[in-house]
C-alpha cells in the first residue's frame, strides 16, 4: 500500500497513465502548436520587458550624466569605486527601471549625480537613504503628498490636514489608499493625529481648523520629511506636478 491508501500496482499504472497522456500530448500537433506558440510569446513578452528595463535604467544614468557634467560610463565607474556608491547605483537603476514615472526616474538620476561627484561618506550615506525612499515611492504616493502638501486657507504657514476618507477619494481604487498611506508613514513622509494628540492643539487652532474626530478618528498632515522629498521631484521637473 501507498501513503495514499492505494496500492503501490494503481500507482504504477496512474504514472503510465499520465506518461501516456503526456506523450500523446507531445504528440498532438494541436496541443503542441499552441504550446509552442505560448512559449514563443512568453519568449517576446521577456525580451520586450527586459529592454523596457533596460530603457528606464538607461534615462536615469543619461540624466545623473547631464546634471554631473560626467560621461555615463564615468558616472558609474566613480560610483562603483565604493560600497556605498556600488549600492546607490543597485537601488537607483533597480528603481527607475521597476518605474514608469519620469520624474521618479529623474529624482533617481539626480542622486546618481550627487554620489558620482562627492567623496563625504555622510552625504552619500543620506543619498542612499533617499534614494531608497523614492524608489518605494510612485505617482499614487506623490498625489497623496501633494494633496497634503497644500497650504491652509486660514493658518499661516499650515498644511491642510487630511481626512483618511478624502485620501481615499483621490486614490483608484480607493481600497489601495490604506497601503498608500501605510507607506508614506513609514518612511516618516506624513504622521497621523489621533484623538489624543490633535486635542493638544490651542482651542482656537482647532476651530479655524474646523476637523470632526468622531467622524474621521485619525487625520494626516506631511511631514518636514515629506516636504523634503515632494520638492525633489518637482525640482526635477516642475512641469510635472
Amino acid at each position: 500500500m501507498s501513503k495514499d491508501g492505494l496500492p503501490a500496482s494503481s500507482i504504477i499504472i496512474l504514472s503510465a497513465g499520465a506518461a501516456d497522456f503526456m506523450a500523446q500530448a507531445s504528440n498532438s500537433a494541436p496541443i503542441a502548436g499552441a504550446l509552442g506558440a505560448a512559449a514563443a510569446a512568453v519568449g517576446v513578452a521577456a525580451e520586450g520587458v527586459r529592454r523596457r528595463q533596460q530603457e528606464q535604467a538607461a534615462n536615469s544614468l543619461a540624466f545623473a550624466s547631464s546634471l554631473s557634467g560626467l560621461e555615463e560610463e564615468e558616472v558609474v565607474s566613480r560610483l562603483l569605486g565604493t560600497p556605498g556608491g556600488t549600492e546607490l547605483l543597485s537601488i537607483c537603476l533597480n528603481g527607475a527601471a521597476r518605474s514608469v514615472d519620469r520624474r521618479k526616474l529623474r529624482v533617481l538620476g539626480a542622486s546618481l549625480a550627487a554620489g558620482s561627484i562627492q567623496s563625504d561618506d555622510a552625504l552619500l550615506d543620506e543619498d542612499l537613504y533617499l534614494s531608497q525612499v523614492v524608489a518605494d515611492l510612485e505617482a499614487p504616493h506623490l498625489a497623496l503628498l501633494d494633496l497634503l502638501n497644500e497650504p491652509h486657507p486660514e493658518l499661516a504657514g499650515t498644511k491642510n490636514m487630511q481626512a483618511a476618507g478624502r485620501l481615499r477619494s483621490r486614490v483608484n481604487p480607493p481600497v489601495l489608499a490604506r497601503q498608500l498611506i501605510a507607506t508614506l508613514e513609514r518612511h516618516g513622509l506624513i504622521y497621523g493625529w489621533s484623538r489624543e494628540s490633535y486635542s493638544m492643539l490651542h482651542k482656537s487652532t482647532r476651530a479655524v481648523i474646523g476637523v470632526n474626530l468622531e467622524k474621521d478618528p485619525v487625520m494626516w498632515s506631511i511631514t518636514e520629511f515629506g516636504e523634503f522629498v515632494l520638492a525633489r521631484f518637482l525640482e526635477v521637473d516642475p512641469e510635472l506636478s
